[in-house]
Parts: structure tokens; sequence; C-alpha cells
């Protein structure tokens, strides 16, 4: 199993960059199992090229950003632990390389126009 974890880890290393695959690697290490257990099994397949490069959950939570909700607002709405909408919007802000929440809501009203 070592050489698939250390190949999985070369490519999306390869795929990220060093930067966003230790973001990523940092976020991954402060969920607990039944986090990590839930994001797994809720994992999506990614959307129809062009479209961008977030599931369909992860453009969901963003669209709730734009709309100036909280974290909180965000998890009740989706009926979702706090921590994992943390997670996703943690992950939006990784795939898109932003730093705000206003830069996000930026980026989903040039998306949809």
């Amino acid at each position: 199993m070592v050489a698939y974890y250390e190949e999985a880890v070369r490519c999306s290393r390869a795929q990220l960059g060093e930067r966003r695959f230790a973001e990523a690697f940092h976020a991954g290490t402060r969920l607990d199992l039944e986090e990590s257990v839930r994001l797994a099994l809720s994992a999506e397949q990614p959307p129809a090229a062009g479209r961008s490069e977030l599931s369909r959950r992860e453009q969901q939570v963003a669209g709730l950003v734009a709309e100036g909700l909280t974290n909180r607002e965000i998890a009740d709405r989706l009926v979702l632990s706090q921590r994992t909408v943390e997670t996703h919007v943690s992950r939006i802000m990784t795939k898109l390389d932003l730093g705000s929440r206003a830069q996000l809501a930026v980026w989903v009203v040039r998306r949809d126009g």
C-alpha cells in the first residue's frame, strides 16, 4: 500500500503544486474520522468540462458564500456540519487560489454572468 500512497502523493503534488498540496494536506489533517468518511462518501464526479474545477457541492457552497451566508448558515441550509462547510470553503479557496470570501463572491458572479 505504501507504493500506492507514494504515487498518489507524487501525482497530487505534480497536479496541485507544492503550496496547494501542503494546504490541502494540512486541511485534511484537521478532519476527524467521521468528517473524513463523510467527505469521502460525498465526493462527487468532477463537473462537465468547461464548467469549473469545482464539484457540484462546492459550486453550491460557493453560491451560498456569494449570497453572504456564514458557514453556520450554509451548514444549516445544506444540513451539514459547520466543520464540513469550513472544509468545502477551504478547498474552494485553494482550488481557485483565492484569499477571501469577497474574491469568491466575485468569482461566482463572473462565472454566472
